[in-house]
């Protein structure tokens, strides 16, 4: 990787920020925006996170399109792999993912109170608005709604580039894609999260 990090960071920021704006989709512009810069772009894997906008179907009930995106961007680096479907040996470095996962959903509710896509309009915009309304939607973009948005989804890409840029390092990695399995990934996620018996 050339760019310093801040550079990378910065210029997420930028393009998730202009896809969001000009093209709306806050699931496809966080995800292209980290592909573009980490330099891993799969048109297919953009096309699949076209649904997961304004909180699933712009329907604004789940989950923040940007941390969708977000997360299909980490999954891309540090998911499960696809050897035999399935019927291969277990493998654990689904359990970082799990991990990165968590903390990406994290920074969500420490920003904005929530990570649910119309609570975070109400931090954002004052109030939640149903995007599948059709007067909700005017009012939305006649109150100029969507750069707010589009500021959500820049933040949400910065986070994203992030953690995927600090676990690139931690495992000494300097390549465009992530492939390995490890079972330390599910020894620290077990640990991390199993309660202490009593």
């Amino acid at each position: 990787m050339n760019r310093s990090k801040e550079e990378m960071l910065k210029k997420v920021e930028q393009l998730a920020y202009q896809y969001e704006n000009k093209f709306g989709g806050c699931a496809p512009g966080t995800l292209l925006g980290c592909m573009e810069v980490y330099g891993n772009v799969d048109e297919n894997v953009y096309r699949a996170s076209t649904g997961f906008s304004g909180g699933l179907g712009v329907t604004t009930d789940s989950q923040c399109g940007a941390l969708t995106g977000g997360l299909m961007f980490l999954g891309m680096l540090f998911g499960r792999g696809f050897v035999g479907r399935g019927t291969d040996d277990f493998d654990h470095s689904q359990y970082k993912a799990f991990d990165l996962a968590q903390e990406l959903k994290c920074r969500f509710e420490k920003e904005y109170g929530s990570f649910i896509c119309k609570h975070i309009h109400v931090a954002k915009l004052g109030r939640a608005y149903k995007l599948d309304d059709d007067d909700d939607l005017k009012e939305f973009f006649e109150k100029g709604c969507r750069p707010k948005c589009s500021e959500v989804v820049a933040l949400g890409a910065r986070w994203a580039l992030e953690i995927a840029l600090r676990e690139a390092e931690k495992e000494g990695i300097d390549t465009n894609r992530l492939v390995y399995t490890a079972e330390k990934d599910y020894q620290n996620f077990m640990a991390k999260h199993t309660k202490p018996k009593k």
